[in-house]
C-alpha cells in the first residue's frame, strides 16, 4: 500500500472542487454567501458520497488514488468518512506533515494510497 503523493492529492480535490463550482451553478449565481455555502455544501456531498460508495471521490477516482483505513488498509466506516471529510471541507488539510500525509487523514485515522486500474 503505497501513499499518494502530492500531486495526485491536489489534482484530485482541484477536479473535485471545480466539479462542485460547476455544478452549484447550475442553482445559484453571483458572489454571496449563499452562493459560497451552497458550493461547499456541493464539494461535501461528492466527497462524502463518492467516498462512502466506492472509497474515492471523482478527481481520486481520475487519480487513481482512493481512501483507506491507514491501521488496516480497509473500507472506511461511514462515520469516519463523514469526519474526514467536514475536516476536509474546513480547509483542514491544508498542512501536510512529513511522510505527506494531511491532518484530516491523521485525525480520521484515514490513508490516501495509489490503487491499480484493470
Amino acid at each position: 500500500m503505497e501513499n499518494a503523493g502530492f500531486g495526485r492529492r491536489f489534482g484530485a480535490v482541484m477536479l473535485d472542487w471545480i466539479l462542485a463550482v460547476a455544478t452549484a451553478n447550475l442553482f445559484v449565481h453571483g458572489r454571496s454567501i449563499s452562493t459560497s455555502l451552497t458550493r461547499q455544501a456541493v464539494f461535501f456531498a461528492e466527497i462524502a458520497l463518492m467516498t462512502y460508495l466506492t472509497q474515492s471521490s471523482i478527481g481520486q477516482r481520475i487519480f487513481s488514488i482512493k481512501i483507506v483505513d491507514a491501521q488496516t488498509g480497509e473500507r472506511l466506516p461511514p462515520l469516519r468518512v463523514f469526519k474526514r471529510t467536514l475536516l476536509l471541507a474546513l480547509f483542514i488539510p491544508a498542512i501536510f506533515t512529513q511522510n505527506g500525509r494531511g491532518y484530516h487523514d491523521i485525525l480520521s485515522g484515514s490513508a490516501v494510497v495509489e490503487f491499480k486500474r484493470n
